[in-house]
């Protein structure tokens, strides 16, 4: 996808982002009506805390704005073809047209847990990111990741970076 085009989609769904990349007050837009509708989303919606800052849910749909569709379509196929072996995985909503993506936005199921920074299990937690990793052993990793710039990105590209291992 051409830079223009990421542009255009970031713009769709209210995006403006700062020189380096960190989201503005513009990105809290909620969904319009129209992503609602095609992805069935009926009652209130709430803005949810946590993560990015800018999903928003109903009881049991979470909306998320995306920047890039290609990268929306891969994750959401991905997580559609990965088997849940002691873990449990957010799926995709298709819309009313069986698209991942309306107008900049996905659609997943709303799993029942908490977000817990404070007191968190985390001797389990690396055994369940343990076991989806173990379940994406055989998904080729896509080029299309390499073009993200955020800061989480450019830390897991260090990260994976020989010189990175090497000094661990």
């Amino acid at each position: 996808m051409s830079r223009a085009r990421v542009c255009q989609q970031k713009e769709r769904v209210g995006w403006v982002l700062e020189k380096r990349g960190a989201p503005t007050a513009n990105m809290m837009s909620s969904p319009p009506q129209k992503v609602l509708q095609a992805f069935g989303v009926s009652g209130r919606i709430q803005k949810l805390g946590g993560g990015q800052g800018h999903a928003f849910a109903s009881d049991s749909v979470v909306l998320k704005p995306v920047a890039d569709e290609a990268e929306a379509n891969w994750i959401a196929e991905t997580h559609l073809g990965t088997e849940q072996r002691g873990f449990r995985l957010a799926r995709p909503i298709a819309s009313s047209t069986g698209a991942f993506l309306v107008d900049g936005w996905t659609a997943w199921s709303r799993l029942p847990g908490e977000h817990r920074l404070q007191g968190a299990p985390w001797p389990y937690v690396v055994t369940l990111c343990a076991r989806f990793h173990a379940a994406l052993k055989g998904v080729p990793r896509p080029s299309i990741l390499e073009r993200r710039q955020d800061n989480f990105s450019q830390a897991d590209r260090q990260i994976g970076s020989a010189s990175c291992r090497e000094r661990v």
